[in-house]
């Protein structure tokens, strides 16, 4: 495949090429999956021809393609490339590109840079969360000016970090897809940490996938992935060795965030997403301050003792598997397990793709020996129908489920705000900590959007906004958990994991 070749077009000139495309017979196909692509011609060779709705156009030709070839000439042709004002041709940069002082693309093949790092593994207070970012290698300099500079690990009022994370989120028009995946402290207390985000990298890998619309794609070699080395044990590594079996350039480094710029726009929207949860919890409290939430930090300490001293229990927002906090409960250091592999999660066909960065038609959970699609749970979160005995096995799959699947996408019938505001209570929701898939249309004056928006605003979950307005559709793309409720007609939809809510009792 010959490298990409991109040309800003004036409204005429792309008129004229959909015009020349369809003079040899071709389709001016739509792209579901991007509402950025005005259209795009594939030729039985599979030369890609993609115009943006800016008018951009995206040339890449196949090696050995004739009717490829023939396409590109008549475009050069049309369009006069020898001196017709207006145009303007570029293509990728060689590499290694640097931009000041990162590395954009090393391949010349390249037209995705994927950058993932974390923050939150060490305070004390507030979650983890991972973030990633998918870059188009037309968009570098766009996100270079917001995070080339960025000093991710030096300190930042929360406001500043969010306006950093606005800003990146700005840059979506630039056809930049960005992922921030928060890990709920209660899973984080259970489970050993490297291990664990061995299954939430893979999944924001999967995500960011998902949201450019190349869940389907078989061919990685126009993508270049590079993490954060935290540590990566057995599911990473083999997540790694199946995308490198498709073609991409993936690269596991320490520090990534201080070299490569989508691992750095992917640390700086990690620290806007703890940062306006922390802003939201500092503000939630009644027996702050509550200080940075490092361990270290004196006020973070006063107020630990407070709470300790109250006999209040402690909060979710808070690790209690730290030491501090098992000093002051008089507990022995926490044994963590390690999260099961996905095939231990999953049926097999689930859980190979899983890895492979897709979702299969049918998913399925593996929940003790059972095989299913849909799981039963009342607002508390408890499993519906099992014995004290039955609930630990199941409690595996459904801690893990945050971070196993795309995030949750709520039907009409759970949004009734008594039972949403028990799915999202802060303290006891079985949402909490989640990430809500909306989509593009929302209306800003029902009271469960508001609830849910003063809920995102307060940290105690991640409203991700979608392109997919229909509810089923948006949780099949995006390998999310339906949230349905248990007498819905639509409780078991084919193509999706279900989660079925009935009331407690």
């Amino acid at each position: 495949m010959s490298r990409p070749v991109s040309r800003s077009l004036s409204p005429q000139q792309a008129s004229a090429i959909g015009a020349l495309f369809t003079a040899r017979g071709h389709a001016l196909a739509k792209n579901p999956k991007n509402q950025y692509v005005a259209f795009e011609v594939r030729t039985p060779e599979k030369s890609i021809f993609t115009m943006y709705t800016s008018h951009k156009l995206v040339a890449t030709v196949k090696d050995g393609d004739a009717e490829g070839t023939v396409l590109a000439a008549q475009i050069a042709e049309a369009l006069g490339e020898e001196g017709v004002p207006g145009v303007r041709v570029k293509t990728p940069p060689t590499s290694p590109t640097r931009i000041g002082g990162l590395i954009g693309a090393k391949r010349e093949t390249t037209r995705w840079l994927i950058g993932l790092d974390e923050t939150g593994t060490g305070e004390l207070i507030g979650t983890t969360v991972i973030g990633g970012s998918m870059i188009p290698v037309d968009a570098i300099d766009a996100v270079s000016k917001i995070a080339a500079r960025v000093d991710t690990k030096a300190s930042r009022t929360a406001s500043g970090w969010e306006r950093l994370g606005r800003q990146l989120e700005e840059v979506r028009a630039e056809g930049v897809h960005l992922v921030a995946l928060p890990v709920p402290n209660p899973v984080f207390d259970r489970y050993s940490k490297n291990a664990l985000l061995d299954l939430v990298y893979v999944r924001a890998v999967g995500d960011l996938m998902a949201s450019a619309g190349l869940t389907d794609a078989d061919d990685w070699s126009d993508i270049e992935i590079v993490i954060d080395d935290y540590g990566g044990q057995a599911t990473l590594r083999r997540a790694i060795e199946t995308w490198r079996g498709r073609g991409a350039e993936v690269r596991l480094e320490h520090k990534a965030d201080d070299n490569y710029i989508a691992a750095r726009a992917g640390a700086v929207l990690a620290r806007s997403h703890r940062a306006r949860e922390m802003r939201g919890v500092a503000a939630s409290v009644d027996d702050g301050p509550i200080g940075t939430g490092n361990a270290g930090h004196r006020e973070t300490l006063n107020w630990l003792r407070r709470r300790h001293d109250s006999g209040r229990p402690w909060p979710p927002f808070l690790k209690a598997s730290f030491k501090t906090v098992r000093a002051l409960d008089d507990l022995e250091p926490v044994t963590k397990v390690k999260p099961p592999p996905p095939a231990k999660l999953l049926d097999a066909p689930t859980a190979a793709h899983f890895l492979a960065g897709r979702w299969p038609a049918q998913p399925r959970l593996r929940i003790g020996d059972v095989v299913a699609r849909i799981v039963e749970i009342d607002t508390e979160g408890d499993v519906i129908g099992c014995d004290a005995g039955e609930i630990d096995p199941h409690a595996v799959t459904l801690d893990l489920l945050p971070v196993l699947t795309g995030g949750a996408v709520l039907t009409a019938g759970v949004l009734d705000l008594e039972t949403l505001d028990a799915l999202i209570d802060r303290e006891s929701g079985f949402l909490s900590g989640w990430r809500i898939l909306i989509g593009p249309d929302v209306d800003t004056n029902d009271a469960a959007t508001i609830a849910l928006a003063r809920a995102h605003t307060a940290g105690v979950l991640t409203l991700t906004r979608t392109d997919i307005a229909d509810p089923i559709e948006r949780a099949r793309r995006h390998a999310a958990m339906l949230v349905v409720q248990g007498d819905s007609a639509d409780a078991t939809p084919d193509g999706v994991l279900a989660l079925e809510v009935h009331e407690s009792l």
